[in-house]
């Protein structure tokens, strides 16, 4: 990430993109991992919230306040089974 003055912003390539969406994705399957839920997804009115779709959550909401979508927007979305 940079900074830029002229418009008084951070910028950040592509490539650090990619690299932040793999490790979040990637932390999200080890989290699914040690809570044993399954890492290709499943229906979280399924099953009570626990600490592992609170933290799921909030790295899904930190991911999309930086403008990263990491496949979908709720816990127990996103297909995680090859991030890890």
């Amino acid at each position: 990430m940079q900074y830029h003055a002229p418009t008084k912003r951070f910028t950040i390539s592509p490539e650090e993109m990619k690299r932040a969406s793999y490790l979040l994705r990637y932390a999200i399957a080890n989290i699914r991992t040690g809570a044993g839920l399954d890492k290709k997804g499943y229906r979280a009115v399924e099953r009570p919230s626990d600490l592992a779709e609170y933290a799921e959550g909030g790295i899904l909401d930190a991911a999309k306040s930086i403008g990263l979508h990491l496949g979908a927007e709720e816990p127990g979305k996103p297909d995680v089974s090859n991030d890890s």
